[in-house]
């Protein structure tokens, strides 16, 4: 064996040593994603499991510690934090088990949807007077529930931050017409995004049968020449 030989061998070793290495290294990285995916998934199973069982339950079986929790989540989003709860414990099963994945364009249009939804509803709920400062009113979203789930808001202090002024503005009836309107985009978006595929799926079956007539029409033309010379 030549010196040159010797020497390209060593590099061969040492390349497929570099390579097993480095696949390895890959497989401890992708199975520490796995594990760290699974362990804040877990923790927002429990997490969002607990909260919507002692919001949903209130005092009957967890008593001035239910009523209390439930008035903390009430007052910072209201009626909107079952609904966020139900999201967050569906995405939780998603992070544990990888199945059952809806794309983000989707998710967006339905926490568009939703809250446009609770801006409607807490507008109804809130406690709204003519003149009353900014920090009274969130401060009346915030407490709304204390009392009970029953009382509280459609968006506690998350959504009265973008209701109060607009309410102020254009008053109660204004602001649900605003906000119903600001469905339309939505709406319009989606509408849009469906039909793309379709008036791309009919530009290309169109240029198929224009394609299918030109093909037929240069063998009839060539068929004719052909007749012509016999």
């Amino acid at each position: 064996m030549t010196f040159v030989q010797k020497k390209t061998n060593h590099r061969r070793i040492a390349l497929n040593g570099f390579g097993r290495d480095e696949g390895k290294e890959k497989k401890e990285k992708s199975k520490a994603s796995v594990m760290t995916r699974e362990t804040v998934g877990m923790t927002l199973l429990l997490f969002s499991a607990v909260i919507f069982f002692i919001c949903a339950t209130g005092s009957y079986l967890f008593g001035e510690i239910g009523v209390a929790i439930t008035a903390f989540f009430l007052g910072i989003c209201g009626f909107m934090t079952y609904p966020l709860l139900v999201f967050t414990f569906y995405q939780s099963i998603v992070l544990v088990f990888g199945k059952g994945k809806i794309s983000w364009g989707w998710k967006l249009r339905i926490g568009f949807l939703l809250i446009s939804v609770f801006l409607i509803v807490h507008t109804a709920t809130a406690d709204f007077t003519a003149g009353t400062g900014y920090g009274t009113y969130l401060s009346g979203c915030w407490n709304a529930a204390r009392e009970g789930a029953a009382n509280g808001t459609g968006g506690g202090v998350f959504l009265g931050v973008i209701v109060y002024p607009i309410e102020a503005l254009l008053s109660a009836p204004g602001a649900d017409v605003g906000f119903c309107g600001a469905d339309a985009p939505f709406g319009i978006f989606h509408s849009s995004e469906n039909a793309a595929p379709r008036l791309r799926q009919g530009d290309a079956s169109e240029k198929a049968r224009r394609g299918k007539k030109e093909g037929y029409g240069i063998r009839r033309g060539g068929r004719g020449k052909d007749a012509r010379c016999v």
